[in-house]
């Protein structure tokens, strides 16, 4: 290590420790081990996990696990849907989980619209 990494790790470390105590890191690891989806988009939940993910890092330690801790808080129907796709690829699970999600909500306007369609046939007789 030259002069500068060490002073740059010695910045980055009183840095941490002044702005972000433990107790704070603490929350945010749990905040990312109970992390679902629940009524988010998938955008919105991937935006989530990515924004907690630096502070667990030895939860997703690589990026095998780091897909895994991912599908973990997917919706249970995309995480089925997502089971087949290799676990090993980080960015290949939040694609699948991507595709997933847009095809699932296609489905559901699709179905929307036939209920209205149906409605208003009921209601022109």
């Amino acid at each position: 290590m030259n002069r500068d990494e060490v002073e740059w790790d010695k910045f980055t470390h009183l840095f941490d420790k002044n702005y972000y105590p433990i107790y704070f890191k603490d929350q945010k690891v749990e905040e990312v081990e109970h992390l679902i989806q629940g009524n988010k988009t998938m955008h919105e939940y991937e935006a989530k996990f990515t924004k907690l993910s630096c502070y667990a890092s030895h939860l997703i330690a690589n990026d095998r696990r780091k897909a895994q801790q991912f599908m973990k808080g997917l919706q249970p129907s995309t995480s089925r849907a997502v089971a087949p796709v290799n676990h090993q690829v980080y960015s290949k699970v939040v694609t699948s989980a991507y595709n997933i999600d847009i095809n699932h909500m296609k489905t559901q306007k699709l179905l929307e619209e036939n209920d209205k369609r149906k409605e208003k046939n009921f209601e022109s007789r």
